[in-house]
């Protein structure tokens, strides 16, 4: 289902409104504010080929999927990830690995986590350097080679935080 966003506060109102709240009628007044005419997805005709690029195993699969790929499309995002921090590149690809298996209290422990790494990590502020201050564009990411990022290095970015500063998620809102 898709509701534009300007119609969402009117679906709020009709969503406070219904007198019975069963998953129909919810399902029902949802489905009254979807468009009638979509236009065509922009990424149609490009899925089959993303999702053969980007299902890998580790980020170097979805490298080599571009490269073999070969197409202007593929050549582009290689470009484009060239350009990133090596280490950012295999951390998200493990993140979205991992959270596709996990439940949504883990994931955000695992996202805060990750933010609470990268803020201290020095391809976090070498890539605000490159970009907001010096404006070069040209980033000098450590290591600047995939291959020289380590198993190691991966997990301590999805190790618990030390002295108990992981995210604590309540199991209900606390009592005023």
């Amino acid at each position: 289902m898709f509701v534009n966003s300007q119609d969402i506060p009117k679906l709020e109102e009709k969503l406070v409104s219904l007198s019975e709240v069963d998953e129909q009628a919810v399902d029902q007044a949802i489905r009254s504010f979807e468009p009638k005419d979509l236009p065509e997805f922009s990424l149609g005709d490009k899925l089959k080929q993303i999702r053969d690029t980007f299902h890998a195993k580790d980020y170097e699969g979805i490298e080599s999927n571009l490269k073999r790929d070969g197409s202007d499309w593929a050549k582009a995002q290689l470009a484009t990830l060239s350009k990133m921090s090596p280490t950012s590149l295999k951390v998200t690809h493990r993140q979205l690995m991992n959270g596709s298996q996990m439940s949504f209290s883990k994931i955000f422990t695992m996202e805060y986590r990750l933010t609470q790494r990268f803020v201290n990590d020095k391809d976090f502020h070498e890539g605000c350097r490159a970009i907001l201050i010096d404006k070069d564009r040209n980033p000098k990411w450590d290591p600047a080679r995939l291959e020289d990022v380590t198993e190691k290095t991966l997990d301590h970015y999805f190790e618990p935080l030390p002295h108990n500063e992981d995210l604590r998620i309540l199991n209900s809102a606390p009592k005023l």
